[in-house]
Formats: C-alpha cells, structure tokens, sequence
C-alpha cells in the first residue's frame, strides 16, 4: 500500500465515524443546525449527511498529466546509476526539451531520496518498462497492513508488494505465516491453536514477535477465555459510544448525574 493510499484509507475511516455520529444524532431528533454546533461541522455538510442514503464516498479526481511524465525513465535510470542530486537531472532533461520548473524535478528526487515510494504515475511508467529502483522501502505500518489483512482483500499492488518481502528473508515468511495463524485464530476462535503458537512465536527471531508472545503468556487464562467465550464486549462499547455521543450534545459539560437522567430513562 502506497503512502496515498494509506492516508486516503485513514481519512475515509475518519469521516466515515463522523457521518455514522451524523446519523446517529438525526435519528434521535436534532436539527441540522444542532447537530452542526455538537459536531462543529458545516450545516451543508451535515444536510449533505443526512439526505445521502449511504456514506457519500469522495470522488477520487484524476491526475492531470505533468510535463515531467516523459523524463521519469531517465530520472530513474540515473539514479540506478547512483546519481543524486537534482540539478543534474534539471540540466539534463532541460536539453531534451523539459520546459517545467527545477522544483518539480527536485520534488521527484526528493521522494526517492527519503526512502518513500514514488508517486502512481511513476509506478505505471515502472510497470510499463522503465528502470526500477534497486528497492521499494515500505513503512513499518505499511509492512503491518500487509502482514495482517487477509489475502484475498489485498488489491493486486499490494500482493506484489507482499511476495517479494516474503521471498527477501525467510524470516519474514515465518513471521508473516505467524501473523496470519494469529489473525484467524482470533477471528474464529480457536482456543486450542493458542498454546502451538505460542511456542512458535517464543523463538521467533523478531522481539516484537517474541514480546507479544509473552504478554500472552502473562495473562494466558484470560486470552484463552476469550478465544473460547461466546460472550462479547461489543454492547459495552455500544453504550459507551452512546454516552459520548449524548455528552457531545452538551458540549462535554454533562456531569454525571445529567448523564444518568438522560440514559435511564430511555433504557
């Protein structure tokens, strides 16, 4: 997963719990005036919330054409070569017909010289033939991502991203292996699974790896209980949003006895 792509990700979720308060208030009564002032949104953006039928999803807008686009392969090719700087670059592509400004060229460098990855128009040239970079570097919480999320929601992009970490090392392969054990074990509550990977995860060569394990082992009785209960926290957290959700409507000033009027009726 790209770095734009993480943070479109991370902004659709923040606005997607922003709309669901949205709802959430409309449903019990107020305003769209009120629930303006609670959420300190705009009033058109809240109208905007109520009338939608679903979360309205942005509108991703398509990237103009940059007149560095037909320059990229050479940039990339230099840089293979170990050049670094991008007034050379500038110099270069400028005699070839290059007719932006410095800034954009230094921009591009920059990118790869801070270790993130290029930007999409970049991957397509990439994909298309040009020189690649001797690497890809991935943030460590692009690595988590890929390391946790199921296959089969991996978008192509990122399933070629992930096979060439698993190939690099064949630590990582175990790790990833362990990450997905864990995930489905969790997920479908296999108790019995638990104490096999504990004892893989106990001398796997990553600390991260080996300090969850012994946090598990500390409180072994109660992870256990949880992977074997059918019983669920999920109404807990419920109320408790709940209660926020009534809190912001006072603008955080509900005590706890105002509280208590408020819920106990309605309960």
């Amino acid at each position: 997963m790209t770095q734009a792509l993480l943070k479109q990700q991370m902004h659709r979720s923040k606005w997607l719990d922003r709309y669901e308060e949205v709802i959430a208030l409309h449903q019990q009564g107020l305003s769209d005036r009120a629930i303006a002032k609670v959420l300190q949104m705009a009033r058109g953006t809240v109208l905007a919330s109520v009338h939608a039928e679903t979360f309205p999803e942005r509108k991703v807008r398509a990237k103009k054409p940059s007149m560095l686009d037909p320059s990229i392969p050479f940039i990339l090719e230099q840089w293979k070569q170990g050049q670094r700087n991008a007034s050379p670059f500038f110099r270069h592509i400028q005699a070839r017909g290059y007719r932006g400004s410095q800034a954009v060229v230094r921009q591009c460098v920059r990118e790869v010289k801070d270790e993130h990855l290029l930007p999409l128009r970049t991957l397509r040239q990439l994909k298309q033939g040009a020189p690649a970079l001797l690497s890809e570097r991935l943030s460590s919480r692009e690595i988590a991502w890929l390391f946790l999320a199921p296959v089969e929601k991996l978008e192509p992009e990122q399933r070629s991203q992930l096979e060439p970490l698993c190939q690099a090392q064949s630590s990582l392969l175990e790790t990833y292996e362990l990450s997905q054990r864990f995930v489905r074990m969790v997920k479908e509550q296999k108790a019995e699974q638990l104490l096999p990977w504990l004892a893989q995860a106990r001398v796997s060569p990553f600390a991260k790896i080996r300090s969850l394990a012994s946090g598990i082992q500390r409180d072994l009785a109660a992870v256990r209980e949880a992977l074997s209960s059918v019983w669920s926290q999920g109404h807990v957290e419920g109320q408790v949003h709940r209660l926020k959700t009534i809190k912001r409507q006072m603008y955080g000033r509900a005590s706890f006895e105002v509280l208590r009027l408020r819920v106990l009726p309605a309960a």
